[in-house]
């Protein structure tokens, strides 16, 4: 690569991490933090003290409504992803820096790691109760929609929406979610909620699609199976990419590596949380790792599978994050040109690297978690749950008779009561300052009630369900 090559990419890069944030660029007193060294700080701290992220405690990464305090919940994953990507970030700036691929003004300012830090933090913070499980019942609620009678009023004001708005909601995704938490619902007092940097923000979505783009190619290219922002957010993504310099369909360099460091922290604590509920024994552990010819990963910690097990699992989890943390940030550098000038092939980094075949392991052996009777039943649970709030927020918001004018709402349809509980933080969002008491829209008024649900945490649900519909009082 010629220099005037290399000055190219660390242009190019240097625009990408610019820490510009999201919105006007007058600081918001209310969210200015006196003792934050660096912007990227500040954005981490007004994180941590966000209650979308703490509700994160109390949402399943793998069991749902766990009482054991040892297995992991959205909060401590997030944590982790946290951590694995600043310590991929801390490799690959060194790295490219010594290539001189990265500029010194990029490397003394820790852009890398500091901004993979904050992303890790939030990249689940748009997660429904319930995990996986509860997304697919938001889907399936909505596209069931069309098997109601057509005198129903939820198909009544879904059948006003249009194509794009409709494939939002068919194909509701955490992931997508969370960026309408970050730029709108975090602060219900801000219009910008967290107001955040834009590096941060672009580089916790993964897939550079609208609904419709993403489902597409979903059989060929990865990056495009899924999507990264509902058509509520369009504009918001497309000023986050001409702030950087991204095409409208290009990654965020630095995704690759957020996706990465949530990889790593599947694969280690799909191990140890399977272990410590007794979903999988050492055998299971070891059988899976000798299938791929990785027994060279478990032999210095023999001495401890007939005693300490539980010292076993934990040295074994540290080798491997250890080894995986080292080949991604390789595999990253080395692929890391194609990557700014958006030709690499979008191949996950974790497994394309050298660590590639021990993800299979670790893949392997996180379908016993999946597949305990616990997780199962909870799973259909909180099913069951999403489906009936969905169906009785659906019905209150749809209902004709709940609205006499846009300023006031009929007090005495059976409608009001449940459209009263919605929170009032997440209908100032679609009404703001307009004095409406409803969303105009159809999509509007869908969108209101996924903010609401996806948003409660797996405790939270299921106590609204018991007292609205299972008639237990609690």
């Amino acid at each position: 690569m010629t220099e005037q090559e290399k000055q190219n990419i660390r242009d190019a890069f240097d625009k990408m991490v610019t820490p510009v944030r999201f919105g006007p660029q007058e600081r918001n007193k209310d969210f200015s933090l006196q003792n934050a060294q660096t912007i990227y700080d500040e954005d981490y701290l007004r994180v941590i003290v966000s209650p979308a992220f703490r509700r994160l405690q109390d949402k399943a990464q793998v069991y749902p409504l766990e009482a054991s305090d040892f297995v992991r919940t959205r909060l401590t994953h997030s944590l982790e992803v946290s951590f694995f990507g600043h310590a991929l970030g801390m490799q690959v700036e060194k790295l490219l820096f010594n290539q001189n691929l990265i500029s010194k003004e990029a490397y003394l300012a820790h852009a890398i790691p500091c901004i993979l830090k904050v992303a890790g933090l939030i990249h689940d913070i748009g997660n429904t109760p319930f995990g996986h499980f509860g997304e697919q019942s938001i889907q399936a609620f909505y596209r069931d929609i069309a098997s109601r009678p057509t005198t129903d009023d939820i198909r009544k004001v879904f059948n006003t929406l249009n194509a794009k708005e409709k494939c939002d909601l068919y194909n509701f995704d955490g992931n997508v979610q969370g960026l309408r938490v970050v730029t709108k619902l975090a602060s219900a007092k801000h219009t910008l909620s967290l107001h955040l940097t834009k590096p941060v923000i672009s580089t916790m979505i993964k897939y550079p699609k609208n609904s419709r783009q993403g489902r597409k190619n979903q059989n060929d290219d990865l990056s495009l199976s899924k999507f990264g922002y509902f058509e509520a957010e369009k504009k918001e993504y497309i000023k986050l990419n001409e702030t950087l310099g991204l095409s409208q369909e290009q990654r965020h360099p630095l995704t690759y590596l957020l996706e990465a460091a949530d990889d790593i922290a599947y694969s280690v604590s799909d191990i140890e949380d399977g272990f410590n509920m007794k979903a999988l024994t050492i055998e299971d552990i070891c059988d899976a790792f000798k299938t791929h010819q990785l027994s060279q990963m478990l032999s210095q910690f023999d001495t401890y599978k007939d005693g300490r097990q539980d010292v076993f699992v934990q040295l074994l989890r540290l080798k491997i994050q250890d080894k995986m943390v080292s080949d991604c940030a390789t595999y990253f550098v080395d692929h890391f040109p194609d990557i700014v000038k958006n030709q690499y092939n979008n191949a996950p980094i974790l497994e394309s690297s050298q660590s590639g075949i021990l993800r299979e392991a670790t893949k392997e052996i996180a379908t016993r978690n999946f597949n305990d009777r616990r997780v199962i039943k909870h799973e259909i649970l909180g099913g069951r749950i999403i489906k009936d709030l969905l169906e009785l927020f659906a019905q209150s918001i749809c209902d004709p008779n709940l609205i006499i004018t846009e300023t006031e709402l009929n007090t005495k349809c059976k409608a009001y009561r449940p459209y009263l509980l919605i929170s009032n933080g997440f209908k100032y969002v679609q009404l703001g300052n307009t004095g409406k008491v409803l969303p105009q829209s159809g999509y509007g008024k869908f969108l209101l009630i996924n903010d609401f649900i996806s948003g409660m945490t797996d405790s939270y649900a299921l106590r609204m369900y018991k007292e609205l519909i299972s008639g237990d009082i609690v």
